[in-house]
């Protein structure tokens, strides 16, 4: 439903006696009622106090809860509207933006707010995401200190020790969660990632089946669960698990190629492209998701969408020699010979200068 449209049938439904809010009021926290229903009834008590920040919040929770980050920032900059000061929305504002994508706008909002454990937490997965390990690992211990005791956290807090290798504050961290959250399911993701470093895949698959059984909405888990699958060339449950990582998070550029890649592989060529061209969308600098959007234009037969897409990698990527050459191939089968000799130029260029790099670096050694 359009927020235009939802906002109309809010405004038809408005009225302003103590019945009917109390009545929303005990609907919009209703854990029971459906999520369309509740948030029906946020709508209406903000309609009807629009000056009361804490239904904002309350309503952006039940958004977060539901992955609507686009529809909880629309509420929040309605709200900030008449309270451009609050700290709280600001927050929210700021955690909004975390959850599509926009992270740096994130960190910018959160560097002049006060301090807090729920503050630090977003900030250190701001830099996880732009990976910057060293401002994460920063932020995520100070959520810790700051009384933050929300596992993901310090999982997150231990891979980015490991990103590091900060070998003794990952065992340091390690311990403490074995220690504080023995019963969270994150403890058998961090026994998954340890077994993917050992090269042990089946016990791997098994400990993120049982973190995913205790809560199927684990960010980022049905990712790893997918791609030991692909790996493995079990094409349709990959695909089911990418497919469950992208509802909890569109944003996710890799969730997006490994769909793309996995639809190719059975045969869905139509729907993989549309992931691939997405997973572009979201990183331009996801070098794998360019080559592998090429391949599948091309087997669509769509060459000179593949030339447009080739033309871009060239701008994000001018150092690899793949590129010209795979832009050569195609531009040659559109019997765009001279396009396709200069291309073929570059690509010598390019591959000549990495052998005297290579040279230079055996001379140095």
């Amino acid at each position: 439903m359009g927020v235009l449209v939802f906002l109309l049938l809010v405004q038809a439904l408005a009225g302003s006696d103590d019945a009917s809010i109390s009545a929303a009021r005990a609907k919009a926290e209703n854990p029971s009622l459906p999520f369309s229903e509740r948030s029906l009834a946020y709508a209406y008590l903000i309609q009807n106090n629009p000056s009361d920040t804490s239904l904002y919040s309350d309503y952006t929770s039940l958004l977060f809860a539901n992955h609507e980050y686009s529809r909880a920032l629309t509420w929040i900059e309605k709200g900030l509207t008449g309270a451009p000061s609050d700290t709280g929305l600001r927050l929210r504002h700021a955690i909004a933006l975390h959850g599509m994508g926009r992270y740096q706008e994130s960190i910018k909002i959160l560097e002049v707010l006060p301090a807090s454990g729920e503050l630090r937490y977003y900030m250190g997965l701001d830099y996880r995401s732009l990976g910057d390990h060293k401002s994460s690992q920063k932020y995520l211990a100070e959520a810790w200190e700051l009384g933050l005791r929300d596992p993901y956290a310090l999982y997150s807090l231990i891979e980015e020790d490991h990103a590091l290798g900060d070998k003794a504050a990952g065992l340091q961290h390690f311990q403490l969660f074995r220690a504080e959250l023995q019963g969270s399911p994150w403890l058998h993701v961090l026994y998954a990632n340890a077994y993917v470093q050992k090269h042990d895949d089946a016990e791997a698959r098994r400990e993120y089946e049982e973190a995913l059984r205790l809560k199927p909405d684990l960010p980022a888990v049905n990712f790893r669960l997918g791609f030991l699958l692909y790996n493995d060339g079990e094409y349709a449950p990959a695909a089911e698990c990418f497919r469950k990582e992208l509802a909890l998070n569109p944003a996710y550029s890799d969730a997006n190629l490994f769909l793309g890649q996995t639809l190719r592989s059975l045969g869905q060529g139509d729907e993989a492209i549309v992931h691939l061209r997405k997973a572009i969308a979201l990183d331009s600098r996801s070098e794998l998701a360019y080559k592998a959007l090429v391949p599948a234009l091309s087997e669509k037969g769509d060459l000179e969408s593949a030339v447009e897409i080739l033309k871009l990698a060239e701008k994000e990527f001018p150092a690899d020699p793949s590129f010209p050459a795979q832009l050569a191939s195609v531009l040659t089968r559109l019997n765009r010979e001279q396009e396709a000799l200069k291309e073929m130029e570059k690509f010598r260029t390019l591959k000549q200068s990495d052998a005297n790099r290579g040279k230079q670096l055996e001379t140095k050694q």
